[in-house]
């Protein structure tokens, strides 16, 4: 035999139950429970003698809490033993804030030139409801592109970047996202830092000529040989195939290179750093340090000049440090273009 008093049940608000079960049966065990009066597919709490999952089991039951179904029930099985135990059904309070989990693209890998649209698409760890647009920002050089999108009760989210002259990237990332965000009990996200953003996914490479050239001749040559290297390259290239990758960014480096070296010859070789530089300067500084770094293959690869100190220069900057014996990582300044970087600079251009 089993005793059952039931001393607390809500059928709205919180829909509390409590109730004790008590028997001298000794035999009697693995009994299954199931109860009703709840609220659908949330999340409910079940605790026997104040303890959350004591021996509680279940098919749609982990570690105690128990998933309701689409009619409001909950079925668990108690494995115990009895005498006198309380049971108590609650429902799981959600203090987990949404995080961004995944950013990637269905473009395919390769080289991207003005006017073509790449779709960015954003994964979170839970369905979401944002308050206006969700803005994303991507890291396109001298200039950072944006686009923007709405989301309601879903886990993703898209907008699309179309590519316009002037930007450039060895490998497109994303550099920010914000917005209000929203969860179903109404945690907001703080953190906008993707587990795995969109360089880790993709290997998309853009490169447009700049529209700043009176020369409209020169301009529209330019522009020809921008979308010849695409072409090539994208015809490298095959999902997954890492070498194709490889000459993507051999192709890219040669182009890049080609246009750094005619803005070099025009450029004064006695310039003298007095400013510091650090993530998210821009400007002419930035541009014959990125110059002076493009110089070693070993510290700055990609070679970008782009008057935007990004992730790029600045880990060609440690590289840098580390090679003149400036500082090291976790040294103080360690990716800072300072006092002691800039005499090194100075010294050897």
């Amino acid at each position: 035999w089993l005793d059952i008093r039931i001393s607390n049940w809500q059928n709205s608000g919180t829909r509390q139950k409590t109730w004790t079960e008590t028997s001298s049966t000794t035999a009697l065990t693995n009994t299954v429970h199931i109860i009703g009066d709840l609220e659908s597919n949330k999340n409910y709490s079940v605790s026997l003698d104040g303890v959350v999952g004591t021996n509680i089991t279940g098919a749609s039951c982990t570690s105690g809490v128990c998933t309701s179904d689409s009619s409001g029930k909950i079925t668990f099985t108690y494995t115990g033993s009895y005498s006198t135990h309380t049971f108590s059904v609650s429902e799981q309070v959600d203090t987990t804030a949404p995080t961004i989990t995944n950013i990637t693209s269905d473009k395919t890998n390769g080289s991207y030139t003005v006017g073509e649209v790449i779709d960015i698409d954003v994964t979170f760890s839970e369905n979401v409801t944002s308050s206006g647009s969700v803005t994303v920002t991507l890291e396109t050089g001298g200039t950072d592109r944006t686009c923007t999108f709405t989301i309601s009760n879903s886990s993703t989210g898209s907008c699309d970047y179309t590519v316009q002259s002037g930007d450039v990237s060895s490998d497109l990332n994303i550099k920010t996202i914000s917005g209000t965000i929203n969860d179903s009990s109404s945690n907001t996200m703080t953190d906008f830092i993707p587990a795995v953003n969109l360089s880790t996914n993709k290997d998309l490479v853009i490169y447009t000529p700049s529209d700043s050239s009176s020369d409209s001749t020169s301009d529209n040559s330019n522009r020809t040989k921008s979308t010849s290297l695409a072409r090539k390259i994208s015809n490298l290239i095959t999902a997954g195939n890492i070498k194709a990758v490889q000459e993507i960014r051999n192709q890219y480096s040669l182009q890049i290179n080609n246009q750094n070296n005619n803005s070099s010859t025009q450029s004064n070789s006695k310039h003298i750093f007095r400013r510091s530089l650090s993530k998210g300067s821009t400007g002419d500084e930035v541009r014959k340090l990125q110059e002076i770094l493009s110089k070693d293959k070993n510290i700055y690869p990609e070679g970008l000049v782009t008057g935007y100190f990004g992730d790029l220069t600045e880990k060609a900057v440690k590289k840098y440090q580390e090679q003149n014996n400036i500082a090291l990582k976790d040294d103080p300044g360690y990716g800072y273009v300072g006092p002691k970087t800039r005499t090194t600079l100075n010294q050897n251009k």
